[in-house]
């Protein structure tokens, strides 16, 4: 974990799409989406999902 921000270091392949800790579909996305998607239903939990990225 990076010390005290709840973040953990992971080597690139392993987060490679089609990998079980794979969390986009590509190298080339900028974001995760799940998690961002997550994070703005935490903000504002009266947002309905699906207006979410969808």
């Amino acid at each position: 974990m990076v010390l005290g921000t709840g973040y953990a270091v992971r080597h690139r392949p392993r987060l490679a799409s089609g990998e079980p800790a794979a969390e986009r579909d590509s190298l080339d996305d900028g974001a995760l989406m799940g998690r961002l998607r997550e994070a703005i239903l935490r903000l504002d939990p009266t947002i309905i999902s699906k207006e979410v990225l969808p």
